[in-house]
């Protein structure tokens, strides 16, 4: 696989089916979609809805490279105890995810590890392994795989998935995001190449915020990024997550062009 373009569904000025199309329109190749609150799920649960997105990306030639429960980020659930009512909350949630990304034949499942959901101590992550470990077992039989996109560094994100241990979980990288949390992008790239996924979430940003500045012109340090993503060889899907609610087609073909003068 080479080097493809893509989006994240929630950073267009269109949502659902017609994001599908909007990414289309704005010449790129892949989008990922989201779960943002159980509404979504219930939809998305509907063989007939499952096929309307597929419909929509035949038809377009985008390719739906994976889902994102971002639906996690807004309740503590998965660092709570197993057993507890947020983590079983987290689990059904989890479940009923694998079982639409598997339906629809999907590469990816991932659930972020920010705001409620952001692993601070021992306890944080071995509970979250708990649930990244059902979610893996879960998905068994299927092609999907289940990924993580969280703050930790180098040494947390290995202990992470030496306690999940199991084959089926990629780590989720953000070009920006680690740089927020005290971790050179480049150095988790490079250390953990052999956990990653093949998908890549690409933004800038400045004083703190995430996806408010163009690419390369934030403080992440994005040609750093980028040019560990080339010295690993990195194959696969680079997803746009900046903001562009001001002018989306200018913003994406400005941060398109960027990525090409990194990704030729």
């Amino acid at each position: 696989m080479m080097i493809k373009f893509g989006i994240v569904e929630w950073c267009l000025d269109r949502r659902g089916i017609d994001s599908i199309y909007r990414a289309s329109g704005l010449g790129l190749s892949s989008i990922q979609l989201e779960v943002p609150g159980r509404e979504r799920l219930l939809a998305l649960s509907s063989p007939a809805v499952q096929r309307a997105y597929l419909q929509a990306a035949k038809d377009t030639g985008v390719e739906i490279t994976g889902l994102g429960l971002n639906v996690v980020l807004r309740f503590g659930g998965m660092t709570e105890n197993a057993g507890t009512p947020g983590q079983t909350k987290c689990l059904d949630i989890i479940k009923r995810g694998v079982d639409i990304a598997a339906a629809m034949g999907l590469d990816l499942l991932y659930m972020p590890a920010f705001a409620e959901a952001e692993m601070q101590t021992a306890a944080d992550i071995a509970n979250t392994a708990g649930l990244y470990r059902q979610a893996c077992r879960a998905a068994e039989g299927s092609e999907l795989l289940i990924g993580t996109e969280n703050t930790l560094g180098v040494a947390d994100n290995l202990q992470l998935f030496a306690l999940v241990d199991h084959p089926k979980l990629r780590l989720m990288i953000d070009t920006f995001n680690p740089v927020l949390w005290g971790h050179p992008t480049s150095g988790l790239i490079k250390n953990l190449s052999h956990l990653m996924c093949r998908q890549v979430h690409v933004k800038d940003g400045v004083n703190g915020v995430m996806g408010n500045a163009p690419l390369d012109a934030g403080q992440g340090k994005f040609s750093d990024a980028a040019q560990a993503l080339r010295s690993i060889k990195f194959t696969g899907h680079l997803l746009l997550e900046n903001e562009y609610e001001q002018d989306v087609d200018a913003g994406v073909a400005r941060d398109i062009a960027v990525l090409k003068q990194y990704f030729n």
